[in-house]
């Protein structure tokens, strides 16, 4: 199965955050034709460097000067990638979030990897606008997370762009070994005297067992038009008694301890916020503590 992404941007900020974007970057390249990575740091006007928080900061306690942030990308890929992997690009990205679309543009990078932290400070990577500006796939890293892959959870409306997502979490999973276990999950629409528990009627409880059949059978057939040999998938189809599936997303995801939830983002423009869908926007505000690949 094909390489899902072929050029992969990683963020990194010099800080403790590099360590976990970096691991998260050795777990999804394969061993055979792993992609292409260029390793950028955002150098914003007015913020101060944090080349002390780097975990090549050691190394460094002697260097000074404008080739510092150079130096201490190349020691952390020397020290924290897998040497299978090419050769790394490094650059250093002088103003902020024009600069580095531009870059990501030029460089036609499929794929952004970056550290997401509770309270964003200092010099590096600005996620979510990064993501709501650009046209890449853009795999969010929290600090919290374990580096693993051995369950990946995709949410699906049944949409172009959900199918996108459920691709190419199946080409990540079947070119990983050992291949995490994959769980496709559908949030159907209920009734909401049902859900809510106010009326329980014969008639509501054939409604909601319609609906679930017919979910499922959709799900079913949503599974089907990816190739999934010799990986184990699985369908969820779930009532939406919340009536927010970006919250039972979270939930599931939790629940199953996944350490990936993959998402389509509707909208392939790389321009306005609001292309990206609400699902998703609001599964990310949820979600603080899993890995989130949001697929264009």
């Amino acid at each position: 199965m094909k390489n899902p992404f072929k050029h992969i941007l990683a963020g990194l900020d010099l800080s403790g955050m590099d360590e976990q974007v970096l691991q998260y970057l050795n777990l999804i390249q394969p061993k055979e034709e792993p992609s292409p990575v260029t390793l950028v740091h955002v150098a914003e006007a007015g913020m101060a460097p944090m080349y002390a928080m780097s975990p090549a900061a050691p190394v460094l306690a002697g260097a000074a000067g404008a080739g510092m942030p150079e130096a201490a990308l190349r020691l952390e890929s020397q020290q924290m990638l897998r040497p299978d992997l090419p050769q790394t690009e490094i650059e250093v990205v002088q103003g902020g979030l024009r600069e580095l679309l531009r870059l990501a543009e030029d460089r036609d990078i499929d794929l952004a990897v970056l550290g997401r932290k509770d309270a964003v400070h200092g010099a590096g990577i600005l996620p979510m606008r990064f993501l709501r500006h650009s046209g890449c796939s853009v795999l969010f890293v929290p600090e919290v997370a374990p580096a693993r892959l051995r369950r990946i959870v995709v949410g699906t409306d049944f949409s172009d762009a959900s199918m996108i997502a459920y691709r190419k979490a199946v080409q990540l999973a079947a070119r990983l070994d050992p291949a995490p276990e994959v769980l496709v999950a559908h949030f159907y629409e209920v009734d909401p005297e049902l859900a809510w528990g106010l009326d329980r009627t014969a008639a509501l409880e054939a409604d909601a067992a319609a609906r679930q059949e017919a979910a499922t059978r959709s799900l079913e057939s949503f599974m089907l038009l990816a190739h999934t040999t010799g990986l184990t998938v699985k369908g969820l189809a779930v009532p939406d008694s919340y009536f927010s599936p970006a919250l039972h997303l979270k939930e599931l995801a939790e629940s199953v301890r996944a350490d990936l939830v993959v998402v389509g983002a509707h909208g392939r423009v790389p321009f306005p916020a609001f292309l990206l869908g609400s699902v998703t926007e609001k599964f990310l505000y949820y979600n603080q503590v899993i890995a989130s690949l949001i697929v264009r």
